[in-house]
């Protein structure tokens, strides 16, 4: 049985990113858009927060070393979300550098591992869709920053930059109910 709080996190951290998303988008710059910002990170911190203190405990048909790159990929986390505060609050594009390329092959990689891992001990189609998902960003990722840095054109940078906004704000959606079924499955 899942607690209040878990269930909760599930339905108002989606609530909470979607303002802050409709703030951002809106041009909206006030102190409203700022506390929902910081609301928006708590959740996020606490979502994270409970999903590593999960995966400190056994959890069936995933070994020891998968439950490690969990835990290093739900500590990356701090690569997408810097990332997002970073470029949203820019106010022009700026390149992306290698050390965002390297974290973020890093957090794909280890997010591939770690769904690959939940999916073979706890079959989901959700777990299948984020395995593909991390995939498909790794390879896309990186490729986009080599091409960008190979030709130097200023459009697959901003194109990559864009993509990874999109992303990172579906990630941030979908992160909260993520853990609710996390628990669910691990905490039976």
């Amino acid at each position: 049985m899942q607690s209040p709080a878990i269930r909760g996190l599930a339905v108002f951290g989606p609530l909470i990113v979607s303002i802050v998303l409709v703030l951002f988008f809106a041009g909206v710059d006030s102190v409203w858009r700022h506390a929902f910002s910081g609301l928006a990170l708590a959740v996020v911190a606490i979502a994270l927060w409970y999903a590593l203190r999960l995966s400190f405990g056994g959890i069936a048909g995933v070994s020891s070393a998968d439950r490690r790159l969990m835990q290093v990929h739900i500590v990356a986390h701090a690569v997408p979300v810097s990332f997002g505060m970073v470029t949203l609050s820019a106010e022009a594009a700026a390149p992306l550098s290698p050390a965002w390329s390297v974290g973020f092959a890093v957090f794909f990689y280890t997010g591939r591992k770690t769904w690959l891992a939940l999916h073979t001990a706890h079959p989901s189609p959700v777990y299948s869709i984020f395995l593909r998902g991390n995939t498909a960003m790794l390879i896309t990722s990186i490729g986009l920053a080599l091409l960008s840095a190979l030709t130097a054109h200023a459009g697959l940078a901003l194109f990559a930059e864009r993509m990874l906004q999109l992303y990172i704000a579906v990630h941030l959606l979908l992160l909260t109910p993520a853990v609710a079924k996390l628990h669910r499955d691990i905490a039976g």
